[in-house]
C-alpha cells in the first residue's frame, strides 16, 4: 500500500516546516509546502495529493477557504 500524500498550504514558514516535519516523522509522503492559493491549485493539479491541510487565512485575495 502506498503512503498517503499530503499537501500543506501555509504562508508562515515556521508553521509550515513544523507541520511538514511532524507529518514526515509519522510516515506520510508530504509535498513541499505552498504559500499561496495559486501555488496550491497548481500543486494539486500536478501532484494529486490525497489530503490538503490549508491555512484559512492565506495572504492574498484568495484564501484557503477559496
Amino acid at each position: 500500500m502506498s503512503k498517503i500524500k499530503i499537501l500543506i498550504a501555509e504562508d508562515e514558514a515556521i508553521i509550515a516546516d513544523n507541520i511538514f516535519e511532524t507529518l514526515e516523522e509519522f510516515g506520510y509522503d508530504v509535498i513541499e509546502p505552498v504559500i499561496s492559493y495559486t501555488e496550491g491549485v497548481e500543486t494539486i493539479e500536478t501532484e494529486n495529493p490525497d489530503i490538503a491541510i490549508l491555512d484559512v487565512q492565506l495572504a492574498g485575495k484568495k484564501t484557503g477557504i477559496d
